[in-house]
């Protein structure tokens, strides 16, 4: 929750200026922020202040104005989102369960809404959104499994006239012999079964964006079982789900003139005798087959159906998946770039231009044929779900994703090592994504 011109101001109030005076004692530094126009190159703002905000254990105002006069007019929407994002990650907790409750922080905004409403309106709009993607990402499998992330989720859009919420569940997957989705959510309870989420905006010119979001809400591995520490955090596997519905949000509240759908293929990834093995071979909804090696592989599975139906239902000329999909990616970016694969070189472009905005570093990884033959080495069916060497995980994963399009260009987005900051939920790429599809034409 943001504070906004609260009449009951702090005691102490932090402004930003372009040079502290050398002459500063110790205590009033803490309240000037150094402002330079070069913190918006690769995030460095975003990081800083969230870092000033880690410190400070007790309410005060912080005078947006003095912020905002001093950076360039491009730069104040990608400023206020960063301000009041890292101010709800740090501070708030996207759901508690404690009984008690612990004492919030909350700082008073203090800004000119004459001079900066609209820009201000729009950040405030965008944070919330992100807000209940944390708060999504952040409830137990216990509280949300795939029939309850549709209702969550519906609740909130349906307050929007310009968007159509569609929704696939059993029935409708088997009727579309949607098998990928199917044979992982097969394990699970019949309260837990498959839901498949459509979003779509009511603007239907212009070149379709389509952003793809996985979400297992809770992940054992299956018969490939997780060992006990890998299953914590397991509820954080819908992510990439929670961070394109974030998005969607953000777009929609401002009134983003964009062509843009959301698909989110909804599982839990349980164990039971009723479950994909190793060795089956599952036919997709692109009439593809793929042989099953590694049940633990079950994200790009759900994804794969996901990504053919963006591209033959909602005819999607760039498609853009977003997954906690493989644990590979910690040992080459621990929590600091989140990696992305191409199909289009110019795409990538786009994306770097958006994350330098959102201060979200990313890192370009190739879709290369040898990784592609790797996936495409199985002996009984057109493919793999996993290398078996696992050799260069990441990309053999965006490999077998790249797969299920034809002719549309394809991203993908592997957050497995940055969806957290400090064990909570941290809607990593969000902004990325928002000011990609803001600019998407």
């Amino acid at each position: 929750m943001i504070n906004l011109n609260n009449k009951d101001k702090n005691k102490y109030t932090l402004k930003a200026i372009k040079k502290i005076p050398s002459n500063t004692d110790e205590f009033n530094k803490q309240f000037l922020y150094e402002l330079d126009s070069k913190d918006f190159l690769g995030g460095n703002f975003y990081k800083k202040i969230r870092n000033y905000f880690e410190k400070i254990k007790f309410n005060i105002n912080v005078d947006l104005n003095s912020f905002l006069d001093i950076v360039k007019k491009e730069d104040r929407l990608p400023l206020l989102n960063a301000i009041f994002s890292s101010h709800e990650n740090i501070y708030h907790l996207p759901c508690c369960f404690k009984s008690k409750l612990p004492i919030k922080i909350h700082h008073n905004f203090l800004v000119d809404t004459k001079k900066y409403g609209k820009i201000v309106n729009e950040a405030l709009s965008f944070v919330y959104a992100e807000s209940f993607s944390r708060k999504l990402m952040g409830l137990p499998n216990n509280y949300l499994n795939p029939n309850k992330f549709v209702e969550l989720v519906k609740e909130e859009f349906n307050k929007f006239n310009n968007v159509e919420i569609n929704v696939l569940d059993k029935k409708d997957l088997i009727d579309k012999q949607m098998n990928l989705i199917l044979s992982v959510g097969a394990n699970a309870k019949k309260e837990d079964e498959p839901k498949f989420l459509i979003i779509s905006s009511k603007i239907k010119t212009g070149k379709k964006l389509v952003l793809v979001g996985k979400g297992v809400c809770f992940d054992t591995g299956g018969l490939n079982l997780k060992p006990g520490s890998y299953l914590m955090g397991m509820n954080y596997d819908m992510s990439g789900a929670a961070i394109v519905v974030g998005t969607m949000m953000a777009l929609v509240n401002n009134n983003i003139s964009a062509n843009i759908s959301i698909v989110c293929p909804l599982v839990v990834n349980d164990i039971s005798n009723q479950g994909i093995k190793v060795s089956d071979v599952i036919t997709s909804y692109s009439k593809q087959t793929v042989e099953i090696t590694n049940t633990d592989a079950e994200g790009r599975l759900i994804l794969a159906d996901a990504i053919t139906y963006a591209e033959k239902n909602l005819k999607a000329d760039t498609i853009v998946s977003i997954a906690t999909l493989t644990g590979a990616v910690e040992y080459c970016f621990s929590d600091v770039y989140t990696p992305i694969w191409c199909t289009n070189r110019s795409q990538f472009n786009l994306f770097q231009k958006a994350s330098n905005k959102a201060g979200e570093l990313i890192w370009e990884m190739p879709i290369h044929f040898e990784y592609a033959d790797r996936m495409k080495s199985s002996k009984i069916a057109d493919m793999l779900n996993s290398e078996k060497t696992r050799g260069a995980g990441s990309s053999t994963a965006a490999c077998f994703l790249s797969f299920f399009t034809k002719k549309a260009n394809f991203n993908h987005m592997d957050i497995a090592s940055t969806n957290e900051y400090k064990s909570l939920p941290l809607p990593i790429m969000l902004k990325t994504l928002y000011y990609f599809a803001k600019d998407f034409k």
